[in-house]
C-alpha cells in the first residue's frame, strides 16, 4: 500500500527528477512486497486472513485508479493492475481454506472469485456473443494452447454478462464496477502472462472491457479516465490487422457511443442505455441495440 502511494505522488510531482526517484523507488518498493506476499499468505491466520483478503482488493483498486494516470512505470501499469489480482485470488483462496464460504456471502465480492458460474453459463448458451469474433479471428496465425483459450473463453464469457447487464438494464452502475474491477482477479492468472507479452487477442478482449468503464464513469469517478487512456494506448500498440477489432471500444472513447445516465427503478439507480452493439455474425460494428440484433 505504501509502494503504491507513492507511484500516486509520483503522478502529481512536479520536479521531473523527484517524479523519476519517486517511481523508481516505489517500484523496488512494491515488487520486493509482491515477492514476498504469496509466502507471507501461507502465514495468516482465521483471525486476520480476512482483513488480509479486504486490503488485497483495496490493493487491487488503487492499481486500477493508475490505469487512468499518465505514469510512465518500468511495468506496465495494466500489468501491475493484473498481477496484483492474482494477490487477490490467492487471498482469497486462504480465506475458504481457513473460514469457508460463509464469510464471503457476508460480504458479496466477487474479487478473486474464479468459480465463474454465470459466465460460464452465458458463454454456453450464446459463445460468447455478440463478442465470440474476438475469439475466432486470425486463430490461424496464433500458436493457441488449451490453456489460452480458457482463458479467453473465460474473458468472452465475463465480457457477454458485463455487456448484457448494462444494456439490459439489470445492475446498478456500482456493481458494474465492481465486476469490471475485480474482472483480472476473477480469470485465470494466465492472463496477466498474454498481455504482459502483448499478445494482441488478449488485449484487444480486455479493451472491450475496459471500454465499459467509461459508460459509468459519470456514475462511478473512480473509473474516470482509464477507458480514454487504455483504450487508445491498446490500439497504438497493437497490430494493425488488429485495429478493425477495435471499431466498438474506439466508438465509445470517442465519444460515438452515448455515456450511460442513471433512472430509477424499484428504487435504486440502474444503467439505462442503448448500446452500439457488435454484429454478431460478422465482427463489424452497427448503431443498433443488442437486443435488437441478437437471434
Amino acid at each position: 500500500m505504501f509502494a503504491l502511494s507513492a507511484l500516486q505522488v509520483a503522478v502529481n510531482a512536479t520536479s521531473v527528477s523527484e517524479n523519476a526517484s519517486l517511481r523508481a523507488s516505489a517500484m523496488l518498493y512494491f515488487e520486493q512486497a509482491e515477492r514476498s506476499v504469496h509466502e507471507d499468505l501461507q502465514s495468516a491466520t482465521h483471525k486476520n486472513v480476512e482483513a488480509v483478503y479486504l486490503t488485497s482488493v483495496l490493493l487491487s483498486f488503487v492499481t486500477l485508479a493508475l490505469l487512468a494516470g499518465s505514469t510512465d512505470l518500468p511495468r506496465s501499469d495494466l500489468d501491475l493492475w493484473l498481477r496484483t489480482s492474482i494477490i487477490v485470488q490467492s487471498a482469497r483462496s486462504r480465506l475458504l481454506e481457513l473460514c469457508g464460504t460463509e464469510i464471503l456471502q457476508t460480504h458479496d465480492l466477487p474479487y478473486g472469485n474464479t468459480s465463474l458460474i454465470e459466465e460460464r453459463q452465458a458463454y454456453d448458451k450464446d459463445r460468447g456473443r455478440p463478442f465470440a469474433h474476438l475469439l475466432t479471428f486470425a486463430a490461424e496465425h496464433e500458436n493457441m494452447t488449451t490453456e489460452d483459450e480458457d482463458v479467453y473463453t473465460a474473458l468472452l464469457g465475463c465480457l457477454s454478462v458485463l455487456f448484457h447487464a448494462v444494456n439490459g438494464r439489470v445492475d446498478t452502475p456500482v456493481r458494474v464496477c465492481q465486476r469490471l474491477a475485480a474482472l483480472p482477479s476473477t480469470l485465470p492468472a494466465r492472463l496477466s502472462t498474454l498481455v504482459a507479452a502483448k499478445t494482441p487477442r488478449a488485449l484487444v478482449m480486455l479493451a472491450h472491457a475496459i471500454a465499459l468503464m467509461q459508460l459509468i464513469e459519470h456514475e462511478v469517478t473512480w473509473l474516470r479516465g482509464i477507458a480514454n487512456r487504455q483504450v487508445r494506448q491498446i490500439y497504438d500498440n497493437i497490430p494493425l490487422a488488429w485495429k478493425e477489432r477495435m471499431s466498438w471500444p474506439m466508438m465509445i472513447v470517442e465519444g460515438n457511443i452515448r455515456t450511460l445516465t442513471t433512472g430509477l427503478e424499484h428504487g435504486e439507480p440502474v444503467v439505462v442505455a442503448m448500446l452500439c452493439a457488435p454484429d454478431i455474425a460478422e465482427g463489424e460494428y452497427c448503431g443498433a441495440s443488442l437486443t435488437a440484433r441478437a437471434r
